[in-house]
């Protein structure tokens, strides 16, 4: 989960995920 450095510059499996529960939604 350290690929969310720079937000949704590199969408990845766990994006998905975590956009819907809004946790990594920043």
């Amino acid at each position: 989960m350290g690929k969310f450095d720079g937000g949704r510059s590199q969408p990845g499996p766990m994006e998905s995920t975590d956009i819907k529960k809004g946790t990594k939604n920043h």
